[in-house]
């Protein structure tokens, strides 16, 4: 399973509500969205509110520079076979235009925006290189 989060100037009102207008079913009990793509992978989406507990003390300075303050995190999960990490991307893009904010994949340490994601051909293994 990769991960890509979001890490969003948005409330958490706001980024459930982006989420729930390009899901395929409701948020279920344990707080996830399914969204299944044109590819037929399955994107699953959870909302935290902040910033995670597990954010480096290291990476919190850089992150803080280009989103002041973190509203809320959205965790994409998708499986790296079929077409998911593309999938992934295209999610993330998205959701970062609705959003605002920047995106980590669990592979790389540097922190892209939805323009950075769609202009660069050194994208790390996580997110779907060519997207755009």
């Amino acid at each position: 399973m990769q991960s890509i989060y979001i890490f969003s100037p948005a409330s958490v009102a706001a980024a459930r509500q982006a989420v729930a207008e390009l899901a395929s079913s409701a948020e279920d009990h344990a707080g996830q969205w399914l969204v299944k793509h044109a590819s037929k992978c399955a994107l699953f989406i959870q909302i935290e509110p902040g910033c995670p507990p597990d954010l480096t003390s290291e990476d919190e300075p850089l992150l803080h520079s280009l989103v002041p303050h973190v509203e809320s995190t959205l965790v994409i999960d998708v499986s790296r076979k079929g077409g998911g990490r593309a999938a992934a991307t295209e999610l993330a893009v998205l959701l970062l235009r609705q959003l605002g904010g920047v995106a980590q994949d669990d592979l790389s340490e540097r922190l892209w925006t939805a323009e950075s994601i769609l202009s660069s051909a050194e994208l790390p293994d996580g997110f779907a290189a060519g997207y755009g």
